[in-house]
């Protein structure tokens, strides 16, 4: 009888390790970031300082970046500092990002169109942040620009995001 008990036990994490195992391979991690908001930049940017993790800091900067993204998009960013009044998110609902799975899983690949909205903010590793959290994995803040204005016009062309002007 234990035997069954934790048998049902099992199934539920092995079944929530291998969705979250999905979007890990998809090049980000949801609800696993810290972020803030920092700053508004020019041309329709924000400033942000974000949190990835990885096996090698370099695997953990390219984590913050994608995490950058997906909070921009789908989660919003609370306001820390430098005018900035916290970013609401993109999509108007969680349900965007299953809705449109496909294109959020090549968006968010390694080398995929996400990076072309982001870079690194300051001359070199002066922003970063490095925690080593434990024997194998590195907790990396990196303070990056995202390009807001130009992602958001890129999701409503796509058809995944509703334009600001068009009706409720």
């Amino acid at each position: 009888m234990y035997k069954r008990q934790g048998l049902l036990f099992i199934v539920p994490i092995l079944a929530f390790s291998q969705n979250n195992k999905a979007k890990v391979l998809a090049g980000y991690t949801v609800d696993n970031y810290e972020v803030a908001c920092i700053g508004v930049g020019t041309d329709g940017s924000k400033l942000i300082k974000i949190w990835g993790y990885g096996k090698k800091p370099e695997k953990a900067v390219l984590q913050a970046k994608s995490n950058a993204l997906h909070a921009v998009i789908f989660k919003g960013v609370t306001a820390a500092s430098g005018g900035c009044q916290g970013i609401k998110p993109i999509a108007s609902s969680y349900s965007v990002e299953e809705e449109n799975q496909e294109y959020f899983n090549n968006f968010f690949a390694p080398g995929g169109a996400y990076l072309n909205y982001i870079s690194m903010s300051g001359e070199g590793g002066n922003n970063m942040d490095v925690v080593k959290t434990d024997k194998k994995i590195y907790k990396v803040g990196i303070i990056v620009s995202v390009m807001y204005d130009a992602v958001r016009n890129d999701l409503e062309k796509a058809g995944i995001v509703k334009g600001l002007n068009s009706g409720f």
